[in-house]
Order: structure tokens, then sequence, then C-alpha cells
């Protein structure tokens, strides 16, 4: 087997994450052990995390997106959409949604690693609940291929 295609590193030296052409993502922490290992439908593409590095958003080129625990390792959200759809993902700085932008579609989940993900509702938002989560005047649309952002997936 060859080496990852792709390899993100956490803010605060939280962890690592790489990626290979199988699908296959392996977290570690940050004294390099193994905390986790899952298959995505594609190859990792980008991964956008957390302001302390305590969660990350992992995109795959097959148009999903998983929300996984850097601390613990373990895959709590997934995110589907058409392939090639997923344009942009942030993590809020407070640490409490992930926000999805697709197409003309934007998704919110919570970031609660203790909620089963069957409880979570996924779903797009309207330009209230934006204003309300991001301060945005509406929901993003997608005008320069980016949402709003502080710089590392975080949104303003």
């Amino acid at each position: 087997p060859g080496g990852p295609s792709y390899v993100a590193v956490a803010p605060e030296d939280n962890g690592l994450i790489f990626g290979y052409p199988d699908g296959i993502v392996l977290i570690f922490d940050r004294g390099m052990e193994r905390i986790g290992r899952f298959r995505l439908s594609g190859t990792m593409y980008s991964a956008v995390f957390s302001k302390h590095g305590d969660f990350a958003a992992i995109m795959s080129c097959t148009g999903g997106v998983r929300l996984v625990d850097m601390k613990e390792g373990h895959q709590f959200a997934d995110v589907r959409a058409d392939m090639g759809t997923i344009a942009n993902v942030a993590l809020t700085e407070d640490d409490r949604w992930m926000l999805v932008e697709g197409g003309s579609h934007a998704w919110i989940v919570p970031i609660d690693p203790y909620t089963p993900l069957c409880l979570r509702a996924v779903r797009s938002l309207s330009d209230e609940e934006w204003k309300a989560i991001g301060g945005l005047a509406s929901a993003p649309t997608l005008c320069d291929g980016r949402f709003g952002t502080t710089g590392a997936g975080q949104v303003r």
C-alpha cells in the first residue's frame, strides 16, 4: 500500500488526519497514537478543524462530509450530497455547529458527539436561522466559492 494522499494537522497540535486513496482515514492524537480509523466512500480531499482542533470535518470527493471528535477519534455525523456538490464547510467558533454548503443548499449539523446521528436534524437552513447562527444577512450563496469566513473554516 502507498502513502497518504492527504495529511491535515489540527490546530494547537491536537492531532493528525491521514487520508488514503482508497478512502481509509486514520486519526492520531498529539502523542501519535492511532485513535480512529474509518473508510469514506471516496478519497479524502480536505479537512476543516474547529478553533482549538477538538473537532474536524472531513470531506470526500464523492460529496460526503464526516464530523469527527479529535480527542477520541470517533465519527458522529455524516452529511451526504451529490458527487462534487459540497462547496464549503465551516465550524462555528463556539464549536456548536457545522455548516455545509453545496449547490443551492446549506445544512446545519449540531456538534455534539454524545447525541446519536439518528437524532440529529440535518436540514436546509432558512435565512432567519442562518442569521441567528452566523450573524449574516442571509443563507450563503456561492459567489466566489467560499462562505464568509474568518479563516481556518470558522464562520464569523
